[in-house]
């Protein structure tokens, strides 16, 4: 089961790394990794849902918790709704959905720390969390990109701590 976990890990990592180096090399750094939907042509739109569907699943079932599985819920939603220009309806589930995801993952790795009683799982939560947090109130350049990158990353920090 390690090993299953291990790779299903490793899928969600070279998806997620591989479509973010795609979206850097044609676009530069997006205001947040959503946009990339806009950018792709109206043939390529499907990426966008596969990218996002293909990174959440694994991390799904890796976790194995509920707080895990309604992140990665979360992130399916925001795939399923990556038009949100003319629909209002699209616009907050898609938003609700990152949100909530990023929210669900960083509920996910501080229960996990307290669970594993894993005092730098804790610490490396908490500073994502206040990174991301500065980032916002900040208004740092594509803010947004980077505290999906930074939650998506500690997410998967956090489940290989959980299964080695």
């Amino acid at each position: 089961m390690k090993t299953f976990n291990l790779i299903l890990i490793g899928i969600s990592l070279l998806v997620f790394s591989g479509y973010f180096l795609f979206c850097y090399k044609r676009w530069g750094i997006l205001k947040s990794i959503s946009q990339s939907y806009f950018q792709l042509a109206q043939n390529e739109k499907w990426l966008f849902t596969f990218f996002m569907w293909t990174i959440a699943l694994p991390l799904m079932i890796v976790g194995h918790t509920f707080l895990s599985v309604m992140a990665g819920v979360f992130l399916c939603y925001t795939g399923a709704a990556g038009d949100t220009k003319d629909d209002k309806a699209s616009e907050n589930v898609h938003v609700i959905g990152a949100t909530g995801a990023i929210i669900l993952g960083y509920s996910f790795l501080m229960h996990l720390s307290v669970n594993l009683k894993s005092v730098p799982l804790f610490v490396i939560t908490l500073v994502c969390i206040l990174a991301s947090l500065f980032m916002y109130w900040e208004k740092t350049k594509n803010h947004t990109t980077w505290i999906e990158g930074i939650a998506y990353y500690a997410f998967v920090t956090g489940l290989l701590i959980k299964i080695i």
